[in-house]
């Protein structure tokens, strides 16, 4: 014979139970099965049979009227044992009481659960003691003492087509056992209330846990936290989602961000760009292209590391420096053409194109011939010579033009000349000058030479310096 129910009993334990009771201590002490309550000798509610009573509100005696889960304005309050916690939204399963002056707009139902499924109730306009509590419109778990502040615990839901709330306030409190925080308080546009609302594509379900307080009438709300949400696809969601450890992960066509894996295989092509693709021995499009099989291809269509499945090539890579100048004036001390920087021991070209210029004045009227040696020399970082183009000798045949302004004879020349070379630098920066090392000789068929008493040498040029990046 059972001396204990469980939280599920059968009628026949219960029969039991209850015959138990009254054989043994009061002739006056009864149980109904039905409506869960245990009456004893002077017809009051003593205890109850099962785990959880949930409250409700009315206008009338039988609850059909103004059925509610609130007091405000009401005349009666109903009370249903159970073993669920799901409360009934059907007044006959009820049993309904007045309360004498009604609940107003000021009285709260108050408990307090004592211990063996025993539990205190009054209607009134505060808690009696510390341990009465109000009613929170949730049910009552009649095997949780009350506490010795009488604080309860609470809970309110609210959707949101945000996946994320706000992180502050870290708390809100609400005035009361029944209010809830308003609109909007952690960024949402989410609204509170005492049941989860029905979810609909893409929105979330968060939930707020408080604590009332009967001493202060404050609940105190906690930052609320995800608890459900409805999506028609995972790419709805935006999150960190930290590590995620997983057999086969199996994505679409596209993939988007970073991914990173300590070992594993990866199957089908990877592409990265715009449309990069393997053509010949080069590729078109831009990015990467990994192909399943292993060939890949990495950069643009002008210059691009392909492997084609045989052979693998390198296109397009070089460093390259130029400098361009419409006028440098030339004598024995030389000056700087362009510097540039060589990364990698590796062949490189470099050289110079342009044109000389002899300009003077006191020179006879008769034809005379005049050659130059141009030196372009290679210096390093420390200012040493590590390879000079000398000895370019340009051959001019004077022109004489009289001069207006003097009276005496002027000449100009103009002289093109180009040269290139290839040598290996070894990685250093390094500076081209130009110059020339003595000064230009003249000549004639005529029995005598005359060097001008006024004369100027300059050059319009292109240098360059191209290097392989391989």
């Amino acid at each position: 014979m059972p001396f204990l129910l469980d939280g599920n009993p059968t009628q026949g334990e219960i029969s039991e139970a209850i015959n138990y009771l009254l054989s043994n201590f009061t002739q006056n002490v009864s149980a109904d099965p039905n409506t869960g309550q245990i009456i004893g000798p002077t017809g009051e509610v003593q205890a109850y049979l099962y785990r959880y009573i949930q409250v409700k509100y009315a206008d009338s005696f039988d609850g059909s009227v103004g059925f509610s889960n609130t007091p405000t304005n009401k005349g009666y309050f109903g009370l249903r044992n159970t073993d669920s916690s799901v409360e009934s939204t059907n007044p006959v399963d009820y049993l309904w009481t007045q309360v004498t002056g009604g609940f107003g707009t000021t009285k709260l139902l108050y408990y307090t659960v004592t211990g063996g499924r025993q539990i205190s109730i009054i209607a009134a306009l505060a808690a009696p003691s510390a341990l009465w509590q109000a009613d929170s419109g949730s049910a009552i778990d009649l095997d949780v003492i009350s506490g010795s502040d009488g604080s309860s615990s609470r809970i309110c839901y609210a959707k949101s087509t945000s996946f994320a709330l706000a992180s502050t306030p870290a708390t809100y409190q609400t005035t009361g056992p029944s209010g809830f925080p308003p609109f909007n308080t952690w960024g949402g546009s989410e609204t509170w209330q005492a049941t989860p609302p029905t979810l609909l594509t893409n929105e979330a379900l968060f939930q707020s846990d408080g604590i009332y307080n009967p001493m202060t009438n404050l609940t105190t709300w906690n930052v609320p936290y995800l608890s459900n949400l409805k999506v028609g696809a995972l790419s709805a969601i935006t999150a960190n989602m930290g590590t995620i450890t997983a057999g086969t992960l199996t994505a679409g066509t596209v993939f988007a961000g970073a991914l990173s894996a300590a070992t594993g295989t990866f199957t089908g092509d990877v592409t990265v760009g715009s449309s990069p693709a393997i053509s010949g021995t080069t590729m078109t499009g831009s990015g990467a292209k990994i192909y399943s099989d292993g060939r890949f291809a990495l950069g643009n269509s002008t210059g691009n590391i392909v492997f084609n499945g045989s052979t693998a090539f390198l296109n397009g890579f070089a460093y390259n420096t130029t400098a361009i100048s419409s006028g440098l004036n030339l004598s024995t001390t030389f000056q700087t053409v362009m510097t540039f920087t060589v990364t990698k021991s590796v062949p490189s070209i470099y050289g110079a194109s342009g044109y000389l210029v002899f300009t003077g004045s006191g020179f006879p009227s008769v034809p005379e011939f005049a050659d130059l040696y141009l030196d372009i020399v290679i210096y390093n970082s420390a200012g040493i010579p590590v390879y000079s183009f000398s000895n370019y000798q340009v051959y001019a045949s004077i022109k004489v033009f009289q001069s207006t302004a003097s009276g005496s004879p002027y000449y100009a020349v103009a002289l093109p000349y180009g040269y290139s070379y290839a040598f290996v630098f070894s990685p250093d920066t390094y500076t081209m000058r130009m110059g020339y090392g003595a000064n230009p000789n003249f000549w004639t068929t005529a029995a005598t030479v005359t060097t001008p008493t006024t004369k100027a040498y300059w050059t319009a040029f292109r240098a360059y310096h191209y290097q392989a990046n391989v």
